[in-house]
């Protein structure tokens, strides 16, 4: 169930280079992938598909791992990977304004 977890950190990291790359192409960065954007969308596709693969082989269950029935192992990864993930989206559509810091939106009035 981590793995999965880990996986998803792995695709919204190659998804989030190659939209940089593409919204703000002349951003100075300390390092760009050589052979300009066919490059970098080489670079992050072979990627994306390797962690896509680990991704779905996650829900496979190991053999040297007794599991019993392979229906409840992929039940406790998918019902993990959704809960462990749905989380934070759920929480980041329920926030408040006043959970923010009051530093990051500049001095406050003292009109």
């Amino acid at each position: 169930m981590t793995v999965t977890l880990y996986l998803v950190m792995y695709m919204l990291m190659y998804a989030a280079a190659l939209r940089l790359r593409i919204t703000q192409p002349d951003t100075a960065r300390s390092y760009k992938v050589p052979g300009g954007p066919a490059g970098m969308f080489t670079v992050a596709g072979i990627g994306f598909a390797g962690v896509g693969f680990a991704f779905v082989a996650s829900f496979f269950p190991p053999s040297q791992l007794p599991v019993g029935d392979p229906a409840t192992y992929v039940a406790v990864v998918a019902i993990g990977f959704v809960t462990f993930t749905g989380l934070p989206i759920l929480i980041h559509m329920m926030k408040r304004p006043s959970w923010a810091h009051r530093e990051d939106y500049g001095p406050k009035d003292s009109a």
